[in-house]
């Protein structure tokens, strides 16, 4: 039986990477509460706002292409003190702006930083684990950094309420200072077999195009990626919805995402139970139904004025809950493969992500009506376009016996 213990070593490394990881999570989390506020602040509108945090995800997925490669072929440890620092430096930056222009600017080259934290932490602990200790640790990794978007809303609702917006990105400047001077003395370089070749235009379009190729890759990521929209479009428009709409302080939005936090981990916890009985595109499609219901429920309650914060958030708790089903097995059926080319898959799968993200936030920032309305909509159109492509591509090359190229 093979060792899975950690050592000392594994064990101060995979803390470290893990709350690398959850500071890239709280540059998106820890200021939502104060979006109303920065609105007022800088003499702009809902849909600047809403801007910003697409423009964050702009960011992240760009960068995200680019410091894989560049880590395998320079090391993760520069790349890593690099994004680091610019996410800090940009932290301060937008605590500064006076223009909307600037915070934009500003939150868009956080972004760029702070791609490095959703790169290169997981990256850090696969170069130091393999096997069955790399499934143990990927489980526990994922649970710790659900930490963060549990937490870090509550905190940002208590620090506007008690303070000003500009202090949440003076906290989260320090956090993200903290752990750049601990990865900087604590870790050391991990990628031992650096590659000259990584980072050249020829071989990056090579391995994304094959991964890209892939059909099963394809669907796979296209469902994951619709998903992940499903959490980020809530974030953009929650905000506006709870504090203006219905009326509540940031401190009532900040619990409420955090009780959708606790939402997805329940749902975390019971997946598993419930893909052993279905299997893995089973689960899928009831995920997805789920979703669709959740929409259509809050559509019609938006028609018929039923609409308050507890059939609002009833409503999202039903999407958010079946949205793990979705996005745990169909990154399953995304990454199944592609030995040899494993981080290239997992770039792309990463970058698609963020990049669905941004495209459904910049959306619904085009709605000038009720954030009610596109947020029920953007769940619609989620699971309508995700059920086409499980139909169309998943159930198809699963039925049909597929084989990986």
């Amino acid at each position: 039986m093979s060792n899975t213990k950690l050592t000392l070593s594994e064990l101060k490394y995979l803390i470290i990477a893990m709350l690398i990881l959850s500071s890239g999570v709280m540059g998106l989390d820890i200021n939502l509460p104060s979006l109303p506020f920065i609105m007022k602040y800088l003499h702009t509108d809902q849909a600047n706002m809403q801007l910003s945090v697409s423009l964050y995800l702009l960011g992240t997925f760009m960068s995200i292409l680019v410091y894989g490669p560049l880590s395998d072929k320079y090391g993760r440890k520069p790349v890593m003190i690099f994004g680091l620092s610019l996410s800090c430096i940009t932290s301060f930056l937008t605590m500064s702006s006076h223009s909307i222009e600037s915070f934009l600017l500003f939150r868009f080259v956080q972004g760029l930083g702070a791609g490095v934290c959703f790169t290169l932490a997981r990256t850090i602990i696969t170069d130091l684990m393999q096997g069955e200790k790399l499934a143990n640790m990927a489980s526990y990794f994922s649970m710790l950094v659900s930490i963060s978007p549990l937490l870090a809303p509550a905190v940002g609702g208590y620090i506007q309420e008690l303070f000003y917006w500009q202090v949440n990105f003076f906290v989260l400047g320090i956090i993200i200072a903290i752990l750049l001077v601990a990865f900087i003395l604590f870790c050391k370089e991990t990628n031992l077999n650096k590659n000259p070749q990584a980072f050249s235009l020829n071989g990056i379009v090579k391995n994304y195009t094959y991964v890209i190729k892939q059909p099963i890759f394809l669907g796979g990521a296209i469902i994951a990626g619709l998903g992940s929209a499903i959490n980020i479009v809530f974030a953009t428009l929650g905000a506006f919805i709870i504090q203006i709409e219905l009326n509540y302080s940031p401190v009532v939005y900040g619990w409420a995402i955090t009780s959708i936090a606790l939402v997805i981990m329940l749902s975390k916890i019971i997946c598993p139970y419930v893909t052993q009985k279905l299997g893995s595109q089973k689960t899928i499609l009831f995920g997805l139904i789920l979703i669709f219901i959740a929409g259509a429920a809050l559509l019609l309650g938006k028609l018929l004025h039923l609409i308050d914060l507890g059939s609002l958030m009833l409503c999202v708790y039903i999407a958010i809950f079946g949205l793990p089903f979705v996005m745990l097995n169909a990154m399953a059926l995304a990454l199944s493969s592609f030995a040899g080319r494993r981080g290239a898959a997992n770039s792309v799968y990463s970058s698609g992500q963020h990049a669905s993200g941004f495209i459904f936030s910049a959306s619904v920032s085009l709605f000038s009506t009720s954030g009610i309305v596109p947020l029920a909509l953007t769940y619609i159109t989620i699971s309508s376009l995700s059920l086409i492509c499980y139909f169309t591509i998943i159930d198809k090359l699963t039925s049909k016996d597929y084989r990986f190229v």
